[in-house]
């Protein structure tokens, strides 16, 4: 029989989900039991045949959040046929999620499952024995590289013959969250950037002449900024196409340092927040597309920038690794533990609705473009560091083929 419908849709991330002492994350039903399980569900016909003509994700759980049936849409997105499903994996396993294996127990039993939307929303159907709906962003998986999924997810409990279970819908909804932060890059800060050009120009119009080299300056700074955005933009969709090709060329660290530092030298003046390099810094050389590493290492400036107050620093560096250069970007800053377990996914961000493709660009461009390993540290009393590793010399010198 089918859950009361009374009372409002439960929202995950709504500060609801409490797991009850009596429930263990980490239990599973044995094999022999999800069989008999998958039994009983077997005989509702009508069930069956309504997930079968769904075009949407859609799949039967168990009160231990193991997937017992599938309908055709949800086995092709997971690569999966039914017989696959016999051992009752988890939603995260059976995506790849490369944080289901971090604890012996598996998905749902991680520190990042805490911020999973997935693992808040079916949580919230099967103990408040209530539908819930909620968002899920993960990394997996796919052909050797990572990938990032985002879904719309639906979850409602019912009972069969007084066994428990819960309908699992979702929709990929990655393609409206991509459109929905480039609209607010072009329709919201593009904007703002034209907006400030134009009042510069007025300003010159009645500038002395002694206050007119600085506001070209000022100006072209500016106008530097707003191309740079919306060439960010456009490497980042060929990016996620796979029509991205590097332009590799030899870069000395010392002076992209010194550029890097130039470029947001107004941004850190602007917050009153110092930019300055590391004393100790190597000076070395590599092979690299330069305008991505300055794609990668701008977002890390920018985002230490703003995570820093008044009178802090943020420090630029470099280290030699012998095959290896690191470049490095730390400010005093300590990010929350739910920041911190979040942040390269795609669309997350602590800036507000329709963000988040800035931590998300570093690893696609850091790593499946220019062949590093893109990675962060923020715990007190060390502040927050984010790096990026690259190969002194590229092991592919040209376009990254699909699948690597």
């Amino acid at each position: 029989m089918l859950p009361s419908a009374d009372g409002p849709l439960l929202e995950a991330g709504a500060d609801l989900l409490e797991v009850p002492p009596d429930y263990s994350l980490g239990f599973r039903h044995q094999p022999q039991e999800l069989e008999r399980l998958r039994r009983v569900i077997s005989l509702s016909r009508f069930l069956g045949g309504v997930m079968e003509a769904l075009p949407f994700l859609v799949a039967v759980l168990t009160s231990s959040r193991q997937l017992l049936l599938a309908n055709q849409a949800m086995r092709v997105f997971l690569g999966l046929s039914e017989g696959d499903l016999r051992q009752g994996p988890r939603l995260g396993e059976a995506l790849r999620c490369i944080h289901a294996a971090d604890s012996p127990h598996g998905c749902g039993t991680t520190p990042y499952c805490t911020q999973c939307g997935a693992f808040q929303t079916m949580m919230l159907a099967i103990t408040q024995g209530r539908p819930a709906r909620g968002e899920c962003r993960l990394t997996f998986c796919r052909q050797g590289r990572q990938e990032r999924l985002e879904l719309a997810l639906w979850c409602s409990p019912f009972e069969v013959e007084g066994h428990r279970f819960s309908l699992l819908t979702g929709v990929d909804i990655g393609d409206q969250k991509r459109r929905q932060a480039l609209e607010r890059i072009f329709f919201h800060d593009v904007l703002n950037t034209a907006s400030t050009i134009i009042s510069y120009t007025r300003l010159l119009e009645y500038a002395r002449p002694d206050e007119i080299p600085e506001l070209v300056r000022g100006l072209r700074n500016i106008a530097e900024d707003l191309v740079e955005e919306i060439q960010a933009q456009r490497d980042l969709l060929r990016a996620e196409n796979d029509d991205l090709v590097p332009d590799l060329k030899a870069v000395d660290s010392e002076r992209f340092l010194q550029r890097l530092r130039e470029r947001f030298q107004h941004l850190a003046h602007s917050r009153q927040v110092r930019l300055v390099l590391d004393p100790q810094r190597d000076h070395t050389s590599l092979t690299s597309d330069p305008a991505l590493l300055g794609r990668v290492l701008g977002n890390m400036v920018k985002n230490a920038l703003e995570a820093s107050a008044a009178g802090e620093q943020v420090t630029l560096g470099c280290r030699d690794q012998e095959d290896k250069v690191e470049f490095r970007v730390h400010n005093p800053a300590v990010m929350p533990e739910e920041v911190r377990l979040q942040v390269f996914q795609r669309s997350f961000s602590t800036k507000g609705r329709g963000r988040g493709l800035g931590t998300y660009s570093m690893r696609l461009l850091g790593e499946r473009y220019l062949q590093g390993e893109v990675d962060f540290r923020s715990e007190p009393p060390h502040g927050t560091t984010f790096w990026i590793r690259l190969p002194r010399v590229p092991s592919l010198m040209g376009r990254p083929r699909r699948g690597q």
